[in-house]
Formats: C-alpha cells, sequence, structure tokens
C-alpha cells in the first residue's frame, strides 16, 4: 500500500509540474490573456478610449482600411509579416521578420476602431504559411546574411490579414497620434489579434509545436498513470482489464481543407468562413477546418483541384453557381458528376443595387434611364465573367432592351466596393456582399431578383428591411435567379464519410448563429442531402445550359 501512495504522489508531482510548465509557455500566456480579455461592442470601445479609461478589453468586426495590397494570389492585404529560419549547428535560428502594412481597423454597424499594427508582436494569431528549402530558394527581399551558404536549410513563415477577414482584437483602446481611437498594447497585456474564432485561435496556441507543450504533455500522462498504478496498488485488488473494440462512426483524423472556389469577400467565402467559426465556437468536430480560396479560372482551380482528390475524405469544397457556368463557359474538363454531392446549406438572392446617392427609386426608374442614356453608357458591376452576375445582366437587357456594359472584378465585396466609389452604375450582388454597405447609408437596393418577397423583417437600416424590397416581377422587371450554395465531396468517398459531414452541417445549420447568418444574408431557406440534392443539382445544371446559351456564353458556341 506504501508503494501505491508514493507512486500516486509521484503522479500529482508531475501534473503540477506539467501545469506549471504550460503556465511559463508564451502562447499559453496569450492563449489565458485572450481568453479572459472582456467582450466589448467596438463603439463602448471607442467610448473607453475618448474617455482616458485604461481597460484590457475585446472587440469584434470586420477588418476594414482605406488602403490596400495584394499577396501572389491577388488578396487584399492589409499586414504581412514574413520570417525566416535558418538551420545553424544541428538548430533552428529564428531571424528577425519583416512585416509590411497599411493603416487599418475593425468595423461593426457603423463603428470603426484604428489596430496599432506596431504593436502585433507574439499575439498576431493566424493560420501562416510554411515553406521549407534551402537558403538559395527564398525570396530575393527577405535572404538573410549574405555570410550564409546558399545550401543551408531554411524555413519560411508567413502571416498575413486580409482586408476582407473577420477579427477579434483583444487590448487596451487610447487613442493615437492622430486623436482618433486605436487598439494597442497596454497594463502590462500584448495586443492580439486573431482571424480564427476564439475556440480555433485557443487551439491554434495550445497546440504549437513548442518543446515546453510537448515536455507538459508528457509529464501529464506520465502523472495520469502513475496515479492510476498507484491507485491500483494501493486497493491491492486485481485489476482484469478487458477491451472492446467499439464500432464507431467514421471522423476525420486531420485538419479538413474547405476549397472555396471564388474570391475573398464574396458571399462564398463569408459563409465557408462563417462555418468554419460554428464548428470552432461549438466543438462540432475535433480536428480544424482550414478555408482555402482557390479562385483561379473563374473557379476551375478550386474544382479541379477536389476533382484530383478522389477518395479523400479531408476535403470538402463550397459550390455555387460556377458549379455549372465555369465547364460552360471554359470548356474545363469538369462536371459537377466529379464530386460527390453532400448537402445543400441554403440558396442565395440577388438583388439590383445603385449607389444611394444616385436618383433612381425603382427598378423602372433605373432600366428606363438606361434605355434613354443609350447602349453601353451605363456600368453593370459583376463577379466575374460569363457568370451568374453576367447571366442575370444578360437576361436584364433581353427582358427590357436596356444595354449595359458589364465590368467584371474578383469577389462580391470588391464589387459592392467599386460600386460605392461610383465606378459602375449598379450591381446584382448578393445580399450578404452589399448589405454592410446598404446599412452605412452608402446603398440602395432596387429589386430582389425572386418569385416572393424576402420574409426578413427585422430592420436592416432605420426606415427598411430585407421584407420591404420589392421583387423585380413586382417592379416591372421580370427576370428571377437563385444560386446554390452548396456542400460536395471529391468523388469516390464512402458513404460514412458522406453521412459524417451530412451530420455536421446539420449541426452547423441547427445553431442560433447560422440562423442569424441565414437572416443577415437574406437567404433562401431551402435544404436538400442525399438523392434529391443530386436531382435538384441535375435540374439546375439543364437550366444553366438553357440559360448560357440564350446568352452566347457556351464556350465554342
Amino acid at each position: 500500500m506504501i508503494t501505491g501512495l508514493i507512486l500516486a504522489g509521484a503522479g500529482i508531482v508531475a501534473i503540477v509540474l506539467a501545469e506549471l510548465l504550460a503556465r511559463r509557455s508564451p502562447a499559453q500566456r496569450i492563449g489565458r490573456t485572450l481568453a479572459a480579455a472582456r467582450d466589448v461592442p467596438i463603439e463602448e470601445a471607442v467610448r473607453i478610449a475618448e474617455a482616458g479609461e485604461l481597460r484590457y478589453i475585446r472587440v469584434h468586426g470586420r477588418i476594414t482600411s482605406d488602403e490596400e495590397f495584394p499577396d501572389e494570389h491577388d488578396r487584399p492585404l492589409v499586414f504581412r509579416r514574413k520570417r525566416i529560419d535558418v538551420q545553424q549547428g544541428g538548430r533552428w535560428q529564428i531571424k528577425p521578420p519583416a512585416t509590411e502594412g497599411v493603416p487599418f481597423g475593425v468595423e461593426s454597424r457603423a463603428s470603426f476602431i484604428a489596430v496599432d499594427s506596431s504593436q502585433l508582436g507574439p499575439g498576431l494569431i493566424v493560420v501562416p504559411r510554411e515553406s521549407e528549402g534551402v537558403v538559395a530558394d527564398l525570396p530575393a527581399d527577405i535572404k538573410p546574411d549574405a555570410l550564409i551558404d546558399a545550401q543551408t536549410p531554411a524555413r519560411l513563415v508567413i502571416e498575413q490579414v486580409s482586408a476582407v477577414e473577420h477579427a477579434s482584437v483583444a487590448g487596451v483602446p487610447v487613442l493615437g497620434e492622430d486623436g482618433k481611437p486605436a487598439m494597442s498594447s497596454g497594463l502590462g497585456r500584448p495586443l492580439i489579434l486573431t482571424t480564427l474564432e476564439i475556440p480555433e485561435a485557443l487551439r491554434l496556441l495550445g497546440t504549437g509545436r513548442r518543446l515546453a507543450a510537448l515536455v507538459s504533455a508528457a509529464l501529464i500522462v506520465a502523472g495520469v498513470m502513475l496515479i492510476g498504478a498507484g491507485v491500483l496498488l494501493a486497493l491491492a485488488a486485481p485489476a482484469f482489464v478487458t477491451s472492446t473494440v467499439q464500432a464507431q462512426s467514421w471522423e476525420p483524423t486531420k485538419n479538413v481543407e474547405f476549397i472555396i472556389p471564388a474570391g475573398t469577400g464574396g458571399g462564398a467565402d463569408q459563409m465557408a468562413r462563417a462555418i468554419q467559426g460554428i464548428v470552432a465556437k461549438h466543438g462540432l468536430m475535433k480536428q480544424s477546418i482550414l478555408p482555402i480560396n482557390k479562385a483561379g479560372g473563374a473557379g476551375a482551380e478550386g474544382f479541379l483541384d477536389v476533382k484530383g482528390a478522389s477518395g479523400d475524405p479531408h476535403k470538402i469544397i463550397i459550390t455555387l453557381s460556377n458549379l455549372f457556368t465555369t465547364p460552360l463557359a471554359t470548356g474545363v474538363p469538369f462536371n459537377w458528376r466529379d464530386l460527390t454531392p453532400v448537402q445543400m446549406l441554403a440558396l442565395d438572392n440577388f438583388v439590383l443595387w445603385v449607389n444611394a446617392k444616385a436618383p433612381y427609386k425603382n427598378a423602372k426608374e433605373y432600366i428606363e434611364a438606361a434605355k434613354k442614356a443609350g447602349p453601353g453608357k451605363m456600368k453593370m458591376g459583376g463577379t466575374g465573367a460569363k457568370q451568374e452576375d453576367q447571366i442575370i445582366t444578360v437576361a436584364i437587357e433581353q427582358k427590357t432592351g436596356a444595354k449595359f456594359t458589364y465590368i467584371p472584378f474578383k469577389g462580391g465585396g470588391a464589387v459592392a466596393t467599386q460600386l460605392v466609389g461610383g465606378h459602375v452604375d449598379s450591381t446584382v450582388n448578393n445580399p450578404i456582399e452589399a448589405v454592410s454597405q446598404w446599412r452605412g447609408g452608402n446603398l440602395r437596393p432596387l429589386c430582389v431578383f425572386e418569385n416572393k418577397r424576402l420574409p426578413y423583417k427585422a430592420k436592416v437600416t432605420d426606415k427598411m428591411a430585407w421584407s420591404d424590397i420589392p421583387t423585380c416581377k413586382e417592379a416591372g422587371l421580370d427576370v428571377d435567379y437563385l444560386m446554390l450554395r452548396g456542400i460536395f465531396m471529391p468523388s469516390g468517398v464512402k458513404p460514412e464519410h458522406v453521412a459524417y459531414y451530412t451530420g455536421l452541417f446539420k449541426k452547423v445549420m441547427a445553431t442560433e448563429d447560422w440562423k442569424k447568418f441565414m437572416q443577415d444574408g437574406a437567404f433562401n431557406l431551402t435544404t436538400l442531402s442525399g438523392q434529391e440534392y443530386a436531382n435538384w443539382v441535375a435540374r439546375e445544371e439543364a437550366r444553366h445550359v438553357s440559360l448560357m446559351k440564350a446568352a452566347g456564353f457556351i464556350a465554342g458556341q
């Protein structure tokens, strides 16, 4: 019995040491600081800064800036940090990072507070991009000392923040050098910014490749084993352990790539990242979901990536109507039957938008003005060429006789920005892509391309709700169009893989967060799975063949 008690005591000591070691980890300290910070609205953070109160708080909002710069994939960035690690003497030597950025902040419900990015040290929590090779492979602008041999092993780490992401920022609101409120470090605590949902950020901090974390985990395991052995010996009771392998349903064993065949800031991107956040917030799966934009070739890059991953259950893709339009318009060797249908999440609406300063109060007035201006005088902005937005534009032209100059952009967020800036005269953005600009008084909706008015009656502006927008048919414009928002997997996956994700998305759709996202984006709440979903997709493909033939958009036509 004494031996048992000694073993149990040793186990307790090991666990205590593990906890002390974990508390010494910088990542753990940042994680505890982030988790402990009290959430406040941005308008309250602004008040705290203006009042000169010193309080460490946390705010949430969409990253916004008057400036931006592109990465190699044309993502609009506001901050980027590049670091190289060089292996010397058998150990990785970390070199000082190179940073670049523009002034930015976070915005929510027309309230804005700047972020003092000069204070972003270890408190920047994003999923880094890492690549390993040798010094000779590094970009010329960040190569280390010329005395280091070109064949020395090297690692490039890039951390960046995009202008279309949502972020949580923990810090002290202060008045900056320009006299405007800004989040900064203070009270002995760092400025923390993460583009991940808080649970996901904490998980990333807790699972970093740090020696302290590994030693801590080993000590905990050893401690538990010692306590268990001690208790068994102390009780001096024979233990007959039987193990039964329970038949368990499949679940992911590594992080899941969530392919987005569209640009950042658009409807598909926002929905995928909302799903990522909901899954992390509610702990709906053990592994992480990693959204990856692959928008090249009107989404062909993403579709071909998933097509080439046959049998891989750790890759899913969110689809929109470019599931049909891209192969039809470009001839790219892809068809939706190369994938496995999983779940229709919703259908997305389209709205005819104009700048709030424009004189047009309804669709009829705008169409008449376009006809009066003459062919090609009015500019219609949209996402991509020969895609949904241009299909709707051609349908408007065919129904009314008006002729627009169609201007394609890379994503719905850019389209809305161009309309606010007066660079185009109208757009047919999805609701979720333009709602913040509408709420801010910059855009005006004229009609929705639905057969019936939207059901959402909560006010978006001080005067209007989604339900107040007339259908285009009510306004004399006989055009309607809805777009798929659905999930597919690669071909060759097993039924249990599909069943897992179908169950996962049903859990997502049952959350209040999802219901709020649906209302904010004025989605059509139609959902389908299984054979019903596949049948719907087949019918929709046939409809798009007809629409694109009428528009002259089919490759080789």
